[in-house]
């Protein structure tokens, strides 16, 4: 499951720990480069990633999701982090 959405007023590593901060309660996060994709990592059970894709655009992977819980997901992201969901490209 993912979530795209533009993140205008978040530095990447802020915006990262934020997300960790309401799936898991801490802010345990941690850039990945050793793929390419500058992805960052959120809590320790490696479920959850955050792709930078520039122009303030991010790409939230959850490991386990629902198209229930990523209305859910998109809905929080836009209400306490406030975010811009973007439609997903077929």
């Amino acid at each position: 499951m993912h979530v795209t959405f533009r993140a205008r007023r978040w530095t990447e590593q802020d915006l990262a720990k934020r997300i960790c901060q309401m799936l898991y309660g801490d802010d345990k996060v941690w850039k990945d480069e050793q793929t390419g994709s500058r992805r960052w990592r959120a809590g320790s059970a490696n479920d959850v990633w955050l792709h930078p894709k520039g122009e303030d655009v991010f790409v939230l992977h959850y490991r386990y999701g629902t198209p229930e819980r990523r209305q859910a997901l998109a809905t929080v992201l836009e209400w306490r982090v406030g975010v811009d969901i973007l439609k997903d490209a077929p």
